[in-house]
């Protein structure tokens, strides 16, 4: 049996980012929120996380961002199995999970979003409005578009609508015009840590709600 140097090396990754280790074929590595406890020679943590190891940050919101951080860890740890086969695979089994992973498939989705309007709150979430080809916009939007953890920010625009729990509700624009529909995305603490499955929900979510110009 060949030992390679990801065999001798203790890796170390955040829940949020594990998905991208078996990704890859990386069996041997730990878990934990906080890497820097484990004394590892490497981390694979997230975007914003802080960690004193060498380590490889991944951005995850979006599906070609998931492929990015794949073949990124990939070639950083000169897997033996990593070649043009490897990326193909990757590929086509990145594919079989929504048509936002099939570059084809997303070129014709994008077109039919190109004319709605989205103001986004947090850059997790414009990641992914912009993958998806709406136009994100500071002033008259059909749509405005925020992470669950400024609920309270909006509920106080909103209360004299109704119901916050569940905010996709209607108000006049500044010309008194366009009604914008208000939504709340979940963050990290109501969404399956697997990247795949996170994604998987947001665009689904996102491409029924949007789906059309109120």
């Amino acid at each position: 049996m060949n030992i390679t140097m990801v065999d001798l090396m203790k890796i170390v990754t955040t829940p949020m980012c594990e998905e991208i280790l078996k990704m890859v074929g990386i069996e041997n590595y730990l878990i934990n929120k906080n890497p820097d406890i484990e004394e590892a020679d490497f981390a694979v943590v997230l975007s914003e996380t802080e960690t004193k190891i060498d380590s490889l940050k991944l951005k995850l919101n979006t599906f070609t961002q998931i492929h990015e951080s794949a073949f990124n860890l990939g070639k950083i740890l000169n897997l033996d199995h990593f070649d043009e086969n490897f990326q193909e695979k990757l590929s086509r089994n990145l594919s079989k999970i929504s048509p936002w992973a099939n570059p084809k498939q997303k070129k014709i989705l994008r077109k039919k979003n190109r004319n709605i309007r989205v103001k986004v709150y947090s850059q997790f979430l414009k990641d992914i409005i912009e993958d998806m080809g709406y136009i994100t916009v500071e002033k008259n939007p059909d749509f405005v578009i925020f992470p669950d953890y400024m609920e309270d920010h909006f509920k106080n625009n909103l209360d004299s609508m109704g119901n916050i729990e569940n905010p996709k509700k209607m108000e006049n624009n500044h010309d008194g015009e366009i009604a914008i529909k208000y939504l709340k995305i979940p963050s990290h603490g109501d969404v399956p840590t697997n990247p795949l499955e996170r994604a998987l929900m947001r665009y689904n979510f996102l491409e029924e709600e949007l789906c059309m110009k109120l």
